[in-house]
């Protein structure tokens, strides 16, 4: 898929910004060492960073020497990277700042939805619709409707009962997208969509 060169190159951290021999990294230099990565891994790097989610879940879709480079640069950053599956050579970490905490998702994802969905931040009536079943939710159409875009970044089904709640979390995380990582557009949406992606957006979170 074709990048837009402007949404891509947009405030894209720099290799000036590599982790300092301290191993002290803000957001912007983590945000650079894991730029490699497939978009959703950083956008949940992203969320992991500010606050709103406790584990991300990465996925590393190559090995050698590059790949070892990140898992290396995020624990000198104070990250626990823990190895969690590998399906279709594609090699999968959680990442926290707390390794108890990326040690519980790997051990909650495939026997305790509800707490591996608290883990990965999703907000708590969002989760126990979730699991009530399909019919406790927004369908895809009323979703993409009520947002005014199709939300590709930060996959989360919203209830019936709470959205206007839940929509708090999903403006939240695509103010901090457009505010630090907005070159992650042009990795995901076509060149010739981009632009009317980010107005859409931009629409949405200052509603």
């Amino acid at each position: 898929m074709e990048k837009s060169p402007q949404l891509s190159d947009a405030n894209t951290p720099t290799i000036e910004s590599r982790v300092s021999s301290e191993g002290v990294a803000n957001t912007s230099e983590v945000m650079f060492m894991i730029r490699p990565l497939p978009a959703k891994s950083q956008a949940e790097m992203l969320q992991l960073l500010n606050g709103i989610r406790m584990v991300a879940d990465c996925s590393i879709p190559f090995a050698g020497e590059e790949a070892d480079q990140i898992i290396e640069d995020l624990r000198k950053s104070g990250f626990a990277v823990i190895e969690h599956s590998k399906k279709n050579g594609v090699m999968s970490y959680c990442v926290s700042r707390d390794p108890k905490l990326a040690e519980e998702a790997i051990n909650t994802e495939n026997m305790d939805e509800k707490r591996y969905a608290e883990l990965m931040g999703f907000p708590a009536t969002a989760i126990d619709a979730f699991v009530a079943g399909s019919d406790k939710l927004l369908s895809n159409k009323e979703q993409e409707k009520l947002l005014g875009f199709l939300n590709v970044f930060f996959p989360l089904r919203l209830s019936k009962e709470h959205y206007l709640e839940e929509l708090e979390y999903l403006k939240k995380s695509y103010r901090l997208l457009l505010g630090q990582a907005p070159y992650l557009i042009g990795d995901v949406i076509h060149k010739d969509d981009a632009g009317n992606f980010m107005e859409a957006v931009t629409k949405f979170v200052t509603s």
